[in-house]
Parts: C-alpha cells; structure tokens; sequence
C-alpha cells in the first residue's frame, strides 16, 4: 500500500515538474566510465610495401597447392534428398524451440560458436580472401602516397574524398585482421605488389576492379562453407568492401550500382585476377590450391573515361583486369572535358550516361595467353587450363552465364557478339553497364559451323550446376579482324545464345520433338510478362522501367546500334504467329528479343 502511493506521488511529482519547466540549452556531460572492452593486437602490416615485377631468383617451389587428385572434375548431380519436401505455404509445421522462434536453420541450437575452419575447403577460401584484403590494404595506402594532391584534385577527388581512401585503408586492416586470426598462425602474410596504372584515373579504375573481383570472388563461396560462425565473419567484412567498390565507381563518374544482383565466381576465377599484381611473399608463405587461368584480353574494352567509352581499341594496361588507358584519349574525347549532363564522367553520386559503354549485339575482340606461364607470388604459380580448344565466351551477369561462340579463331584471338541478356531483372540496368567478365575456353562436340549445336558446360567449381545450350551457328566466312570491325553492328548480330538448366541427356541425343503441348516461345513469354508488370505498376509506367518523355530509357538504351526493334508492330505479331505453328527447338536470326 505505501509502495502504491510512493508511486502515485511519483507520477505527481513529475507531472507538476513537467508542467513547470522551462526549456534550456545545455551541454551533455560524460557522468560515466569503463575500461575498453579487450581487442586483440591488429596484424603486423606496413602502409606502402615495396613496388614493381618480381626480379628475384627463379623460385623453389612451383605451382598451386595439391594433393592426390581423385577426379577430373566434379559430376553434376541431381537435387539432394529432400529439397522439395518443405511445402513451403507459410503455415508453421514444427513446433517452436523458443517463444518466436521457428524450428529449423543451422547453428540455432544455442551451441557456442567457434570461428575457426572445418575443412581444406574452408582454410583454402579464406586464404584466399586474406590474400584480397592485403593487396587492397596496400593499393589504398600506395595511392595516396604515388599522387600528388595535384593529381587527385584534376580527376575531381577532394581533400575529403583522399581522407575516406585513407579510411578505406585503415578498415582493410581490420579485416586482414579478422581473416589472420581465423586462420591461425600460418595465415598468409602481407606481400609486396605491382599495379598496371600510372595515374588517378587509371588507379581508381583499376580499385574499382579489383574490389569487384574480391567481392564476387567472396560470394562464389559464402554459402559453400563449413564453418557457419566463420562464414559470417566473412560476410560482414565482405559487404564493406561491396560499399568500397560502390565508391570506387562513383570516383570514376560511373553509375554506382549498374545491377540487381551481384554475380559471385569461383575461388579460381578470383585468384586468376589477383594473382598476377601480387609480386612476392614472405620466405615459407602459405601456397593456395586455387588454378591460374591464362590472361584474357578484352581488345575493345570500353574505355569509360571517353565521352563514347565504347569507342575504343587496345586502350587496356594489360590482361587479367584490362584497367582502362588514359594515354590515347585527346582533351576533345575527354569525358570530363565537358559539364553536359549524360557525357561528363567527373566524380559524383551518379551519372548516367548517354552513351553506352556496352550494348547487345556489339562485337568483342579477344585475345588470350597461352597456358603455361609464371605468375603470382614469386613467379612460383603456372598458369594453366583443363579445356581444350576455345569454341565459346561465357558472359557471367548476375544471375545468369550466357554463352555465345567464338568466330574467326586465329590462333589466340577471335571475336564474339556481346548476348542480350534483358530481362525484367536488368532491364533497369543504365547505359554505361560493363558485362565482360571472364572468357572461359570450352570444348564441344559437332563444332561446325552451320549446324544445331549441343553441349553440356559444367562451370568450375564450387558451382554445382551443368548448362545445356541449344545454338544455331550460321555458317560465316573466314574474315580478318579489321575487316570485321568496318562492317556495321547491324551486319553481326545473326548470333544466337540461349541459357537453359541441364537434363539428363547424352550430348549426342537428338532434341526431343513434341507434337503437343508446345512450350511458349521466348518472344510470347515476353510479351506476357511485360503485360503482367504493367497491370501491376503504379503512377509512372511500367513496373521496374524509367521513363523519360514517356518513353522508357533502358529498354531504349539496351538496343543501341542493335537494330532489332525496326520491325513495325505487324510484323511482330506475324513473327508470333509463325513460331506458333512450330515446335522443339528451331533457328532464330540474332537472340535479341
């Protein structure tokens, strides 16, 4: 009884103080302590290491780290037992261990965590990932002490832009920390580098790449891990890098985040980018499994630092990354010689460009390296590939790897049309939206030209899916690179490049042929989509599309110098209604729907 009238008084009181109380400026002062919470020691690192190609003595030990090898390769297999069996309804069908908490998920049993790793697959790929982080603390501290504040304040970047690369820096360290500490006590060390820039600009290119590669690198495996805890760690280091890449691209006047998902790649794939900037280790460092795949070059890699940044030829530093070449663009050519909105590429939240660096239909010309090579920590690492001769370009782009043939092989060069690979899912992607990524060099059977064309494609691994492309070839004559690259676009884009999930048929088996229940066509499936986003959008136009003057801008820009939207209307529908007479699998002219 007197608690309960303490208590009323209580409220009394501060009903009265409140009513009487006069607003005041104060100043908060600190009325409470306490020690830091313990830490441990950040791993021993130098800011700037030493620079340039490895000069020392012919190494010891060479090639990646192995073991006995059991297989060639990893079978495609089937869905796991009980894949399908959650009915997945959004009703609860377990009991709760918890008040709101579900049954099910992986390490919820109240266990105590343990970051450290499980198996060789584990150790392996945070190795590598500490290998990313160190190259990155140095690239961030190495730029700032290479150029001159002159240098920085000409591409565009500020005091304070240069003071969030130092703390890019200083966040690196804690990551090599973080991965240094799981690994144990033979976690690689730093190393010294060699990077392919030799201004701001170049440089900024070059960190926007490598941070990309390290973050998709990072995603290949993530959800392959074994060690859960660890594998958490890892991603919240991870996707502070992802915002370091979003930055990097800002600094380069280029749109910030071009997608809506983020491809992820195998640990090889990532270490095959990584590892040619990586000069020498420390003596004993420890070696990685991971295979080096000879170095590719995009030949007409679109230069973004041109006001038409797909108008360039050999304007690269070099394979692997194909870091942009500022040495043959003229003050005219130059994007940030000019303030006009969608060609001026100076540093900035966002641009948008008018111009795009790449587009469907646009013909790419490479060149690639023979296996064989040193590269890496020490030249102690061999370049080196399990395929055959090159028959296809794999083009990795979000969700999806789409593959279109190589033409005019000559020896280590060809060229390939750039697939269009719209969707609802990227349609919003802007002008200015670089796709090429890796060119992986495949077999196949009935390589001819002219002909259906079938092959099973299974990617390295971690990835355990298989793809089998149906592609008509039409039969091209042997034509030289120059005389090639005169011809219109337009001329070129009777490629076709189709991505389908895997069956279990042999790679010789005739394409099954039904007589009923013909599947929808790519066009009608289209067609029907873009109906159903549009009952859906709300004020503004279609869902997921910008509009500009009424007229949606990325679907605009998307068929840029393809011309495959000619056609009127009527002609649509009368394309329509021939591919519904047909069925299985039939020819079409260029893949661009």
């Amino acid at each position: 009884m007197i608690g309960l009238k303490l208590s009323a008084g209580l409220v009394l009181l501060s009903l009265v103080g409140h009513s009487l109380s006069v607003p005041v400026v104060s100043t908060p002062t600190t009325t409470f302590t306490s020690a830091a919470a313990f830490t441990p020691p950040v791993r021993p690192h130098t800011n700037v290491t030493s620079h340039g190609p490895f000069t020392g003595p012919s190494p010891t030990t060479t090639g990646a780290l192995s073991t006995s090898v059991l297989s060639p390769s990893i079978p495609a297999l089937p869905p796991p037992p009980g894949a399908f069996d959650y009915p997945s309804d959004g009703e609860l069908h377990a009991p709760l261990p918890a008040p709101y908490t579900p049954s099910g998920g992986i390490g919820t049993n109240g266990s105590e965590p343990v970051y450290r790793m499980l198996t060789d697959f584990d150790y392996e790929s945070i190795a590598l990932a500490l290998y990313q982080e160190w190259i990155e603390l140095d690239l961030f501290h190495w730029g700032l002490a290479t150029f001159s504040v002159e240098d920085f304040e000409a591409a565009g970047l500020t005091a304070e832009d240069r003071f969030l690369i130092q703390f890019m820096a200083e966040q690196e360290v804690g990551h090599a920390t973080l991965l240094s500490n799981m690994l144990g006590p033979q976690a690689p060390k730093q190393c010294t580098y060699n990077y392919p820039v030799s201004n701001v600009r170049e440089y900024v290119d070059f960190c926007q790449k490598l941070t990309r590669w390290g973050e998709a690198g990072v995603y290949g495996f993530l959800p392959h891990l074994n060690s859960g805890p660890v594998a958490q760690m890892l991603l919240q280091s991870i996707t502070t890098e992802a915002r370091q890449q979003m930055i990097f691209r800002q600094f380069e006047g280029l749109f910030p985040t071009p997608e809506w998902f983020l491809v992820g790649v195998p640990q090889s794939w990532a270490w095959s980018l990584l590892a040619p900037y990586i000069s020498s280790c420390p003596e004993n460092q420890t070696r990685l499994v991971w295979q080096n795949f000879p170095a590719l070059y995009i030949l007409n890699q679109p230069n973004p630092a041109r006001k038409n940044g797909a108008d360039a030829f050999r304007e690269i530093t070099g394979g692997w990354a194909n870091t942009l070449n500022t040495s043959d663009i003229s003050a005219e050519d130059d994007c940030l010689s000019t303030n006009e909105v969608g060609i001026n590429c100076s540093p900035g939240i966002t641009r948008n460009r008018s111009s795009p660096l790449s587009y469907p239909g646009r013909q790419v010309f490479l060149e690639w390296d023979d296996p064989g090579k040193p590269v890496g920590p020490n030249n102690s690492y061999i370049t080196d590939t399990q395929a055959g001769a090159p028959v296809w370009a794999a083009w990795v782009s979000q969700l999806n790897v789409t593959y279109t043939p190589l033409h005019d092989i000559q020896g280590n060069s060809a060229w390939t049309i750039q697939p269009n690979m719209t969707s609802p899912v990227e349609s919003m992607a802007p002008a200015g939206k670089r796709v090429v990524l890796q060119c992986v060099r495949l077999t196949t059977r009935n390589s001819g030209r002219g002909q259906l064309k079938r092959t099973r494609l299974p990617p390295p691994r971690p990835f355990q899916y298989a793809f089998q492309i149906w592609t008509y070839v039409p039969s091209l004559k042997s034509i030289s690179h120059r005389q090639v690259r005169k011809q219109p676009i337009s001329s070129l884009t009777n490629d076709t490049t189709t991505s389908q999930p895997s069956s279990d048929t042999s790679p010789n088996q005739k394409p099954e042929v039904r007589s009923s229940a013909r599947p929808k066509t790519q066009l009608e499936q289209d067609e029907e989509l873009r109906e159903k986003m549009e009952g859906i959008s709300g004020e503004g136009g279609a869902a997921g599309v910008e509009y500009e003057d009424g007229k949606p801008v990325a679907m605009k820009r998307s068929a840029t110098g393809v011309r495959v939207s000619e056609k009127p209307q009527a002609d649509k529908q009368k394309r329509i209604k021939q591919e519904a007479g047909e069925s299985g699998i039939k020819k079409t002219t260029n893949g661009m729907t």
